[in-house]
């Protein structure tokens, strides 16, 4: 069966939804999603899982993601649709969220007191607001809004990392726990050596190395390697970063460095992807729900 692919081009839109029914099948997107649970109950089934959902549940959809909904009370969601470029216009607060956005799989719905879920909902409730009015600088403080629920999600994980003794023993929990790690240092090749994560995990570097590949079926370099020319193909697509800036950032000794392993992944240079892959920009139009 063909996997419907819903596609987006500008940078954001916030719709929201009323519905008895479900009537979009299983699917992926180009962009990001929150999806916000504004009442309703059902189930979200979520790459292959099922979640039970209910009134301000929050769910984050990234483009690696198949979703649809089941729903058995009638539900009203905030769905807001979030491009890369998007994200880019803050780079220190993308820096901190990124390693959400780019995780293989996410737990869903997200577990929050009730203090911060009073706080979202006020936010997704004037992030809905002020798209509808479109006051002046109404992007910029959508952009504001999503970036700190997004800021909120990024603590949740890194809090999930952080204390990986409180996290049971099975590779259910702790591969998650070590895979956030590496996706939050991508940016610092210090941090990803096999003995510092093996320190930050309180096992032993032989040991790590083992049970990430028993686990996984790769090897920590290989996954580090990958993780980090996946960061660098978003950056090439929606951003305008030179492959020089990215070959900085991201650790390589220089462009020439960044190129050999782009190429050895992708079979063509960092500049060929961005040739071929650099969206243009029409603007979405308001009546699709999704």
């Amino acid at each position: 069966m063909r996997m419907e692919v819903f596609s987006q081009v500008c940078p954001f839109f916030v719709s929201v939804l009323e519905a008895d029914e479900w009537r979009y099948p299983l699917h992926r997107h180009t962009h990001y999603e929150l999806i916000y649970i504004l009442h309703g109950a059902g189930t979200h089934h979520l790459n292959g899982q099922h979640y039970p959902y209910q009134a301000d549940d929050l769910f984050l959809c990234s483009p690696r993601d198949a979703h649809r909904f089941d729903i058995a009370q009638s539900t009203r969601f905030c769905i807001i649709k979030l491009n890369l470029s998007f994200l880019l216009a803050a780079n220190d607060t993308f820096a901190l969220v990124q390693p959400l956005l780019e995780a293989d799989a996410a737990p869903a719905p997200f577990a929050f007191d009730a203090a911060t879920r009073a706080y979202l909902r006020s936010q997704v409730e004037f992030c809905m607001r002020e798209f509808e009015q479109r006051q002046f600088l109404y992007a910029n403080t959508i952009h504001a809004s999503v970036l700190s629920i997004l800021v909120l999600l990024a603590r949740v994980r890194r809090q999930q990392q952080a204390y990986p003794s409180q996290l049971a023993a099975s590779a259910d929990n702790l591969v998650p726990a070590i895979i956030h790690y590496l996706h939050a240092h991508l940016r610092e090749p210090a941090a990803l050596a096999v003995e510092v994560v093996a320190a930050h995990f309180h096992l032993s570097p032989s040991y790590i190395g083992q049970y990430f590949r028993r686990h996984t079926g790769q090897t920590l370099k290989t996954f580090i390697q990958k993780s980090r020319i996946r960061a660098i193909q978003l950056q090439l697509e929606f951003s305008d970063k030179t492959v020089s800036q990215l070959a900085f950032e991201y650790g390589y000794t220089d462009e020439s460095h960044l190129t050999k392993a782009f190429r050895a992944q992708l079979a063509e240079t960092p500049s060929q992807y961005r040739a071929h892959r650099r969206p243009s920009q029409p603007v979405e139009t308001s009546d699709k729900g999704k």
